[in-house]
């Protein structure tokens, strides 16, 4: 399963990228602060080694930046699934 979540280093969207992680789903997150991305980069890389998590930072109120998230998961997967 492939699952795309904005805002997932913290709060909601990091628990739902836990749940996800542990039934080995691979992940794709954009957020704004780039320290947030690294932490659980970090983290995800020691907790759940197997999965494939994709970081990206952008703000996704700027067009521009959701295009860019868009292609950095599509360069690597041929679809989504949430």
């Amino acid at each position: 399963m492939r699952i795309a979540i904005t805002g997932g280093t913290k709060g909601m969207g990091r628990a739902i990228a836990e749940s996800f992680a542990e039934k080995g789903a691979e992940i794709a997150v954009a957020e704004r602060n780039p320290k947030g991305l690294e932490l659980m980069r970090t983290d995800f890389e020691s907790r759940f080694p197997d999965v494939n998590l994709i970081t990206a930072k952008a703000d996704l109120s700027k067009k521009e930046e959701v295009l860019h998230f868009a292609n950095i998961f599509k360069e690597q997967w041929d679809g989504l699934d949430i």
